[in-house]
């Protein structure tokens, strides 16, 4: 029983391990440069603010953009179902 135990212990480590999410400092600080370099193309006069964190703005816009698309695609025409009924 112990070597059972044993592999399947280290099997659910190397898991947690490798599916961990990424917490460092530099992937952080990479992809809020990336956020502030993408305002900063869409309006020239762009200044950032300090403790503003950009990249959660990045977010919200992507998560915005794909409600309006996910809610086209589930009533392209935005019909009501209402209008399925005949008065004939």
């Amino acid at each position: 029983y112990v070597q059972f135990y044993t592999g399947v212990s280290v099997i659910l480590l190397a898991v947690n391990y490798f599916f961990a999410p990424d917490t460092t400092i530099d992937s952080w600080a990479r992809n809020e440069a990336a956020a502030r370099l993408r305002l900063k193309e869409k309006d020239p006069d762009f200044k950032p603010v300090f403790g503003v964190h950009y990249q959660d703005l990045q977010s919200k816009e992507r998560q915005e953009k794909w409600d309006e698309v996910s809610e086209k695609e589930f009533n392209p025409f935005k019909e009501e179902d209402d209008d399925d009924d005949d008065d004939d």
